[in-house]
Formats: C-alpha cells, structure tokens, sequence
C-alpha cells in the first residue's frame, strides 16, 4: 500500500515566527497525518503545536488499536499536556494551538480536529473542504449574525 503524502507551511502574512507543526505516522494499515499551528498571538504557541503532534503521535504509537477512537482520545490528553503546561509555566500562560488529524487507510480516511485549521480533500483542480471551523466566527456564520467575505484572488505572478 502506498500513500503520497505532502506538507508545506508558511508563516504567513502576520507574524514573524511559525508555529505550525506536523508529522505523518506510517501505520501498519495507512498512515495518520497531524497538523497543529499554534495560535499566534498567543505565548509559545509553537511550543504548544510541538508538545500537541508528540503527544498525539505516542499515543498512537503506544495504542493496541489504531482507530478514531484512539486518535480523539490522543487529541485529548494532547490538550490535557498543553493546558498542564500552560499552568505550569507563566511564560507559557494562555498557549494553545489548532489540531486536524486525518488517520488513513486504503479506501477510507477519518478525520478529527479542534480549531479553525481545516482539512480538504483535493481531487485533480478542485478542493473540497472536509472540516468545520470551532471558532467564535464559524459559530456567528452559523447564527446568521455576521456574513461570509468573498475572498480576494489569489495572486500567481512571481514578480
């Protein structure tokens, strides 16, 4: 069995540090891939997105089954692991980062996340988001109460 698996991340626009990280587990079945980016802004986020993949990937490492099962319980003591370390450090106070895991096998992947850092399915020229934002701006859209913006176009010179 085999999976082509790609990654790319950028630091974007905003900030001058990136606190994105992510790793790909092969599995004796598939493979599961962990994305975290770590909320900017906020203090050590990409000491958070770090400890949140190398908690997520132990778990998994460690677990009699690989299932979705087993990956929501992973992403919950990677929160418990970052909350602690929160605590633990004032330096550190108020970090958090983003999850979106896909655990894949032949004919069937599953995914899971927490945050507002999608997953899409990619299909020759089209992209089909897979996942729903858990942010305060997904829930107000939801509501009603604010409304979606037409993103601007992407630019695809170099120059």
């Amino acid at each position: 069995m085999r999976f082509d698996i790609a990654s790319a991340t950028d630091v974007g626009r905003r900030r001058s540090e990136n606190e994105d990280t992510f790793d790909v587990l092969p599995l004796p079945n598939g493979a599961l891939c962990v994305v975290a980016d770590g909320m900017g802004g906020h203090q050590a986020g990409e000491v958070a997105s770090r400890l949140a993949v190398d908690t997520i990937r132990e778990v998994f490492r460690r677990a009699d089954e690989q299932t979705l099962e087993t990956l929501i319980g992973a992403i919950q003591k990677a929160n418990s692991v970052v909350v602690d370390e929160s605590a633990a450090d004032p330096a550190k106070h108020g970090m958090g980062t983003t999850v979106v895991c896909a655990l894949l096998e032949v004919g069937r992947a599953q995914l899971a996340n927490v945050g507002d850092s999608p997953a899409f399915m990619v299909r020759g020229n089209q992209a089909r988001r897979l996942t729903q934002d858990h942010s305060w701006v997904a829930e107000e859209l939801a509501r009603g109460t604010i409304g979606r913006q037409k993103p601007p176009p992407i630019r695809t010179d170099t120059s």
